[in-house]
């Protein structure tokens, strides 16, 4: 069975879970613009291969199978507000729009970056939105990541994270970067294109 942590990608594209042929999907909706309460998708084909949570309680479908008590009615009547500012079903133009303009700012950062030559991006370097969204990893040759961010946090208004990200594996051992992580930026579709990325180049040139 093919499970998919979309945490990091829900907010920016539209999802089609059939499309994509898997057979679980899960999300928190707090990545989403909304409370921490989290979504999963089960294909039907599946749910009659899950036990239920309950020892003695045998349903049918997943909502009981893997809900055991009441969902967090405050929280859950959040959603549907979120599912309408982002376009809804039959609306469209919502992601494309957020694609389009998460492409402009996923150029500024990349286009800055590739032109130094002691930095190196993690994964696509081109800001094409049909190739990646706005979450930028890199790493900076012969600086610790943690202190550039949390000097150029203190010295301008950017706000990134250094770390593994919950990918502790993939950053520490496959990557070799060690518990410091790499540097990520992190952006969406509220984000402005005014970008002057002149203090991050200065205190990384220091």
């Amino acid at each position: 069975m093919l499970c998919v942590d979309a945490v990091a990608y829900a907010p920016h594209r539209r999802l089609d879970v059939k499309a994509l042929d898997v057979d679980f999907y899960c999300f928190s909706w707090y990545k989403v613009y909304g409370p921490h309460i989290a979504m999963l998708y089960a294909r039907e084909a599946v749910q009659d291969q899950l036990e239920s949570l309950g020892h003695f309680f045998h349903p049918a479908d997943l909502e009981h199978k893997l809900g055991l008590a009441a969902a967090n009615y405050e929280a859950v009547q959040a959603i549907p507000e979120i599912v309408g500012y982002l376009g809804g079903e039959g609306s469209g133009g919502s992601f494309e729009q957020i694609a389009a303009h998460e492409e402009r700012l996923a150029e500024a950062l990349l286009g800055y970056l590739r032109g130094r030559g002691d930095v190196m991006i993690l994964g696509e370097k081109e800001s094409d939105s049909a190739k990646r969204v706005p979450t930028v990893s890199f790493l900076i040759e012969g600086k610790n990541s943690q202190e550039v961010v949390e000097t150029v946090e203190r010295k301008s208004d950017f706000g990134f994270r250094w770390g593994h990200f919950y990918s502790k594996r993939l950053v520490e051992e496959v990557l070799g970067c060690g518990e410091d992580g790499v540097i990520r930026v992190s952006m969406v579709h509220y984000n402005t294109g005014m970008f002057s990325f002149s203090c991050l180049s200065r205190e990384v040139e220091d």
